[in-house]
């Protein structure tokens, strides 16, 4: 609460262009508080003020970040409707990359119901980053590809997947060092687990 209170002092003296990013921080904070409601106000006013600006980038960063805390919440059709939002400015803007990632982010959500659509869609978008030489983007989608394929039980899939997301942040230098944030640290554990599991049901 004492940290929203600071955000809510800053934005009363904060100029307009700087605004966006004080209500994206206070709508994290409020998340993490359990308060989705607030949070999806703080981001729809960022939202409202980059579309103001001419900040088409910014209002695509803000509608994925709507759509993330909309799906968290349990709100899945608003948070498709935010991904599809966020998608087109990305395509208008002539942006591969944020699209593909928007793609990745509507397959995962489709896979919450529809896993077979969902991992076809990911699949999709993997493609797409690879193309474009995202590796750290196509990481994260198997990351998801793995648990998908866990969940339908392809363990040798699930597998492979799971070693694909390990190879790539061993290329990229990142193990399990104390430099990473915890989150991090548990994705890579969770792979390597995910790996040993697939490997033992195969037996």
């Amino acid at each position: 609460d004492r940290g929203l209170e600071c955000y809510r002092s800053e934005m009363e003296i904060a100029p307009l262009k700087d605004r966006p990013m004080l209500l994206i921080h206070a709508a994290q904070a409020q998340a993490r508080l359990g308060r989705e409601s607030q949070g999806l106000e703080s981001l729809e006013e960022a939202r409202k003020i980059l579309h103001s600006l001419g900040d088409r980038h910014g209002e695509a960063s803000a509608l994925l970040q709507r759509g993330q805390l909309q799906r968290h919440a349990g709100r899945r059709e608003e948070a498709r409707k935010s991904f599809e939002e966020a998608l087109r400015l990305h395509e208008e803007l002539r942006d591969p990359e944020g699209a593909a990632r928007l793609r990745l982010s509507l397959g995962s959500l489709a896979a919450t119901g529809e896993p077979e659509r969902g991992l076809r869609e990911i699949q999709g978008a993997v493609a797409e980053l690879k193309k474009l030489g995202d590796e750290e983007g196509a990481g994260a989608a198997h990351r998801v590809i793995a648990r998908l394929h866990d969940r339908l039980g392809r363990w040798p899939e699930a597998r492979a997947a799971a070693r694909r997301v390990l190879e790539t942040r061993r290329l990229q230098g990142r193990g399990l060092g104390e430099e990473e944030t915890l989150a991090s640290r548990d994705d890579a554990r969770e792979m390597a687990d995910l790996g040993v599991r697939s490997c033992l049901r195969m037996l």
